[in-house]
């Protein structure tokens, strides 16, 4: 086995698994623009400090964490949220609020290789810094069913709940933060089973022990889940509280005929967490293709001021594999062929000329004799070749159409004015 072969994890991208992430991207671009979202670009190295803050257990334990040449511990970027807030914390201090950000970047995490999963992946994400308002949330929901939507993925589920339900609850029943956080994560991982003998101790009151497993019960519809919500909290004023915000950012997006589930004992694994948070998912796709939600106390974590935010991270590679499949779009091209060597730096020059025009248009580079090189340019899907010999010293060129395999002798300024691959068909008359 070669001790030159990719890593385990890594992916060398190419042909449609890369127009795909390239399409996702794009979509991603134009949604920056059309919702007003400065793009921004963290570097690929963080402190080990700054992302271990809060990241959570199940990502501190998957991080690529090194010592670098000077002897401070760094980690290549797990995520985006906590660089995105260090970056608002030390460089937007003066920004007008609210700050929207965009970006587009690639993440580590040492993770165990399978379909879906990968030690490098992509990220598209969207963060609206500034707001605590509900309708703040609204707009970061509003974005992951248009990016579904412009994507051709109609068919999608919103899993959405309020962290804060949980955490409420959890402090009601004498859990300290770390406690909390342990719980979430289990949850996050679909261990509720590992909860319940946490909530059995005797200083959980009973009540609120048996809230936490009515939480885990609660799913459904908004209008049935709210409902029961209201019925299992009303006694609590924090997780009650919590349950409203939830109800009024619904309410808000209810102009999205998008398929929202409510689960009230929701929890994700990232501890920066505060408020709403939700998954996006596919049919025949057991992984979320994106997530996000509210966290409006890591900016100030991180020394910046005290600033609420809410975001939406898709993953692109999942997205890329519940796209449809589609063939790779291969431009039609010109090859440029000289019939020997003295012709050569003449055929550089004419392929240079027809890209100043905005031809595709590319050289033999690699010294062969015309018969082969017009058949590799068959196989490669070329359109046209131009064929530089003697006729040169004439001002003219041959021009070959491949697909038919007819060949005519043209002045080389028509080959020069032409502007789009169209303008040689001219060439051809029927």
């Amino acid at each position: 086995m070669s001790k030159f072969r990719r890593l385990k994890g890594m992916r060398d991208l190419f042909g449609e698994e890369l127009a795909k992430l390239r399409r996702i991207e794009g979509v991603v671009r134009e949604l920056f623009r059309l919702y007003g979202y400065e793009e921004v670009l963290t570097p690929t190295l963080e402190s080990f400090e700054l992302v271990e803050a809060k990241c959570g257990e199940e990502i501190r334990l998957r991080m690529y964490a090194f010592q670098d040449l000077g002897g401070r511990k760094v980690v290549l970027r797990p995520d985006m949220t906590s660089p995105i807030a260090r970056f608002v914390a030390s460089e937007l201090k003066a920004k007008p609020l609210p700050i929207r950000l965009g970006y587009i970047a690639n993440v580590f995490r040492y993770d165990n290789p399978q379909r879906g999963r990968y030690r490098e992946f992509w990220q598209a994400g969207f963060e609206l810094i500034g707001s605590s308002d509900p309708s703040s949330d609204a707009e970061i929901l509003d974005i992951a069913c248009e990016l579904m939507e412009r994507l051709k993925l109609e068919r999608f589920t919103i899993k959405i709940g309020h962290v804060g339900i949980l955490y409420g609850l959890l402090e009601e029943a004498g859990f300290e933060q770390r406690e909390q956080y342990k719980i979430a994560s289990l949850i996050d991982k679909g261990r509720e089973d590992e909860v319940i003998p946490l909530l059995d101790r005797p200083s959980v009151p009973r009540d609120v022990r048996e809230a936490i497993k009515n939480l885990f019960e609660a799913k459904g519809s908004p209008e049935e889940v709210l409902n029961v919500g209201r019925r299992i909290l009303s006694r609590w004023e924090k997780p009650y509280s919590c349950l409203e915000n939830l109800s009024q950012i619904l309410d808000l997006i209810s102009y999205r005929k998008a398929d929202f589930l409510v689960y009230l004992g929701f929890a994700r694994g990232l501890e920066y967490y505060t408020g709403m948070i939700f998954e996006v998912y596919v049919p025949g796709f057991d992984m979320a293709v994106g997530g996000g939600g509210r966290y409006d106390e890591l900016i100030r974590l991180f020394g910046g001021k005290d600033l609420p935010a809410v975001g939406y991270s898709a993953g692109m590679d999942r997205l890329a594999l519940v796209l449809p499949p589609f063939e790779v779009e291969k431009l039609p091209s010109i090859v440029v062929l000289p019939v020997g060597r003295e012709y050569t730096r003449t055929a550089l020059e004419v392929a240079a000329r027809l890209r100043k025009n905005g031809l595709i248009a590319q050289p033999n580079v690699c010294g062969w004799k015309l018969s082969r090189a017009l058949s590799q340019a068959s196989k490669l899907g070329y359109k046209y070749a131009i064929i530089i010999g003697k006729e040169w010293r004439e001002n003219r060129v041959a021009v070959k159409d491949l697909e038919k395999g007819v060949q005519v002798e043209v002045p080389s300024e028509k080959v020069f004015s032409a502007t789009s691959i169209e303008d040689f068909s001219e060439f051809f008359p029927p």
